[in-house]
């Protein structure tokens, strides 16, 4: 939602159809790699009335894969972002997510990258992202 740490989200299980429904917020913190979520499950009448607020929208498709015996999230973005892949892991704490190998198709590290937090990655465009990644590779 513009002007706010909040985020309105609809998850849809692609085996079994299963809608989830939640108002999240994500708290500012020191550590980039950690910190706290709270999360509030909805009913379809309040995720209705919900968005009905300005907001930015992301368009993603996540993918659970395997790797190390852990489980990675990949998000595979749909719209201006077209074509971004993020692997993301979690973990009880900054130490044990310090620790993970990640797979080695995740070449770069951008979680210290405000660029490719959610809240900026809903308002960036196509030509914005492409410049980014292009700084990237350099």
């Amino acid at each position: 939602m513009i002007g706010a740490r909040l985020r309105l989200r609809s998850m849809t299980d692609s085996e079994t159809g299963a809608r989830e429904l939640k108002f999240c917020k994500k708290y500012p913190g020191d550590d980039p790699v950690s910190g706290p979520v709270s999360n509030l499950y909805l009913t379809e009448a309040e995720h209705r009335l919900l968005g009905a607020l300005p907001a930015r929208i992301i368009v993603k498709r996540r993918y659970r894969v395997p790797y190390g015996g852990r489980p990675f999230g990949i998000d595979l973005f749909e719209g201006e972002l077209a074509g971004l892949l993020l692997c993301e892991a979690e973990a009880e704490n900054r130490e044990a997510i310090l620790a993970l190998a990640f797979p080695p198709w995740a070449t770069r590290e951008v979680t210290d990258d405000p660029f490719f937090a959610g809240g900026n990655l809903c308002a960036a465009t196509a030509a914005e992202l492409a410049a980014r990644l292009a700084g990237l590779q350099a």
